[in-house]
């Protein structure tokens, strides 16, 4: 029924005065309509923190009932958190990379180390540790992490 100016700016949905949620988002989560369900349904606000996948960052949601019970509307207040949970996530995957690399002592194994923990951050198929030659013309690839290599491990491990 009513958005102001930092809601277009902050979600990039526009137009949305007038329509339901679903009408303005029509790929809207599941969990959403859940947790906006129960609001009305109990009266009792909520907060959470999601992803919505056509939005690409993270809100920090805040939903309660507005007005008449019988009217079954809401208040909902969102703040985008994309940057905290950024940081967030870049200090776990240094934890988890400084915990695998602290046993290690061979150059090798260390670098293999790095490249899965990074291979596996990145949701990579592929990273390389290579050395450019003094003349910066050669690239030479020492080693490198290949998600498939990773994978038959697995499965050979399950089945082993």
């Amino acid at each position: 029924m009513e958005a102001n100016p930092a809601f277009e700016q902050q979600s990039g949905l526009t137009q949305a005065i007038g329509k339901t949620a679903r009408e303005f988002t029509p790929n809207l989560e599941a969990v959403f309509l859940t947790h906006y369900e129960t609001v009305l349904a109990t009266g009792e606000p909520i907060e959470f923190e999601i992803q919505p996948a056509d939005l690409g960052r993270y809100f920090r949601v805040a939903a309660y009932r507005y007005g008449d019970p019988q009217n079954k509307q809401l208040a909902i207040v969102f703040n985008d958190i994309s940057d905290r949970k950024l940081n967030e996530q870049q200090q776990a995957f240094l934890l988890k990379l400084s915990d695998a690399l602290r046993p290690l002592s061979d150059p090798s194994e260390i670098q293999r180390a790095a490249m899965h923990n990074l291979g596996e951050y990145l949701a990579l198929d592929r990273a390389m540790y290579a050395e450019i030659t003094p003349d910066g013309k050669t690239v030479i690839v020492n080693d490198n992490y290949l998600i498939s290599n990773y994978i038959e491990l697995a499965d050979n491990k399950v089945q082993g």
